[in-house]
Parts: structure tokens; sequence; C-alpha cells
């Protein structure tokens, strides 16, 4: 807490020193220059970082007295963790400590519409939610209207930081929350076959990543930061909407394969031929006409391109 109020003084201080160099009452954060923002930024992230180490290490006595049903406001969700732990009914009074029995939740035909009190589980290594769906054409998967998915990735799953393994398939979410930046353990990550937009920068953060996919979304690029994850060894793009890779591709020199099928991808940049490790490549049913020279630096043992007009 001392840490914290220390913080949050040298914040206050620093900005009634801007607020008298404008000669105004109050901070209009329009006024600001960039520099400013950032470092106002930069104290705000320090404050949330250091409340969350303060909320960690101390004892978690909201959770005492209260019911699976109660912490877990999802019923499906309730009852996955009831018999992890495991426990008669959801009814039941839980304590933290039997919480942290808790270090797997999968589910291979999940009827989870929320993940709210995820982050209760705190020695959670593995986090796999699949959803029955149809395979159709172009890469993309069909659920039924009245299937049951998640809407929403809560900014809580930040709090797993023992997490290794997060797989999503089908759901209804159109973000990731930047809190995935503490998942720092995090080895494999799979958000596939729903609306998601875009890739937040904070997983090129995520530094033991070896295996990301995004097949079957909506997302145009992917940020350059994904580009310098030192220990990468597969990525999976196939069938979402994304039209080119960042030129710095090359950087991944631990990958291994790279599937870009059925996804609006126009040219390949010329340094994948640069990814020496690069074993298994698929461009099938994509929109490029034409490969880069490096291409043939490659080492390739498959190489898919039907449905391509490369000759």
């Amino acid at each position: 807490m001392k840490r914290i109020l220390a913080v949050i003084l040298a914040l206050i201080v620093w900005l009634c020193i801007v607020a008298s160099s404008y000669a105004i009452d109050s901070i209009d954060l329009k006024r600001l220059s960039i520099e400013e923002l950032q470092r106002l930024q930069q104290n705000i992230a320090e404050i949330i970082v250091l409340k969350r180490e303060e909320e960690r290490s101390e004892p978690n006595i909201t959770i005492e007295g209260r019911t699976l049903r109660e912490i877990f406001p999802d019923v499906e969700l309730a009852k996955i963790v009831r018999d992890e732990i495991p426990k008669v009914s959801i009814d039941d009074i839980v304590t933290q400590i039997e919480l942290d029995r808790v270090t797997s939740i999968v589910s291979h035909s999940s009827n989870i519409a929320s993940l709210d009190g995820i982050g209760n589980l705190r020695k959670l290594e593995t986090l796999c939610l699949w959803v029955n769906a149809f395979m159709i054409s172009g890469g993309k998967h069909l659920f039924s209207d009245d299937k049951i998915m998640l809407e929403i990735l809560p900014d809580e799953i930040g709090d797993l930081s023992e997490l290794r393994t997060l797989v999503i398939e089908g759901f209804k979410f159109t973000i990731i929350p930047n809190s995935i930046l503490n998942l720092t353990n995090l080895k494999r990550l799979e958000i596939v076959h729903g609306p998601l937009l875009c890739i937040p920068d904070a997983v090129g953060t995520l530094v033991n990543l070896e295996e990301v996919r995004f097949a079957g979304t909506e997302i145009t690029e992917i940020p350059t930061s994904l580009c310098c994850l030192p220990l990468l060894k597969k990525l999976d793009l196939s069938g979402s909407e994304i039209v080119e890779l960042p030129e710095i591709i090359g950087n991944l020199s631990m990958l291994k394969s790279l599937d870009l099928s059925h996804s609006q991808i126009g040219k390949l940049p010329e340094s994948i031929g640069y990814i020496q490790t690069l074993r298994t490549l698929n461009i099938s049913y994509t929109k490029i006409s034409s490969l880069p020279a490096s291409i043939y630096n490659l080492q390739l043992d498959s190489f898919d391109r039907k449905g391509t007009n490369i000759e």
C-alpha cells in the first residue's frame, strides 16, 4: 500500500505542475503533449501493476463463506469447478485453498457464456473451451443459432498468472483484453472460430508462446510485436481475413509451421525466406499469385498451394 500511495502522490504532484504550467485549475487531456500523455499513461500503468501485486499478496478473504454459485455466476462453469475440487453441489461453500486445487478447466462441448469469477482460480494452468460446430467451406465453422458461447473475455483472465494453455474455440467476443499481457507463462494460445477483430500488441510480450492460432476469425492483420516472439513454433491464421503479413515476419527464427490457407492474404513478404526453421507452409485457397525469390531458400517438407494461381 505504501508503494501505491507513493506513486499516486508523485502523479498528483506532477499533474499539479502540469496544470500550473498551463495556468488552469484542471487538466484537459486534449491539451497535453504526446510526451506528457505517455508519462501519465506510464504512471497509471505502474499504479495498476502495484495494485494487482498487492491484491495477490493479500489473503482472499472475500471467498470465505461463499458458494460456488456465488463465485461463478455461470452455472456450467460452476459445475466444472465443482467436479474439479470436488464438491457435491454448486451451492456448497468453498474456500480459497480448495479453489487453488483447480489447475485445469476443460470442456469439449462448452455451454459457458461467462467466465466471471475465473480470476479466483489462481493456480489454473489449462483453460480449454470447445463448442461443437460444423465445418463449412473456406475454413469457416458453422454454429447453431441457439448455441451458448462465450460473449466476453473478461479482464480478470489476466489474473491467471500460472496459465500455460488458453484455448477457446467458438465464441462471440470481438476483442481480447490487454490484461492478457499478465499471462507471462502462456505457451499455447488459441482463439479460433469467432468474430475477433484484432490481436492486441500485448500478445507480443508473451515471450514463452510456442503455438498461436487465430484461425477462422475476422482479424485483418497481426501486430508486428507478434513477429518478435522468440519461441514461437506454430502460427495458424487460416480462414481469417488477414490481407498481409508484417515484413519482419522473418524474425520468427524458431517458426516451423505457418498456415495461411483460406485467408485473404495476397502476397508473402520477402523476409519469409529468412525463417530457416520453417518446414510446413500452407497458402492454399488464398489470393497469392506469385512467390518472393527468398522462398527458395527454405527447406520445406510440406508446401500446400492448391487453389492459387501460382504455377
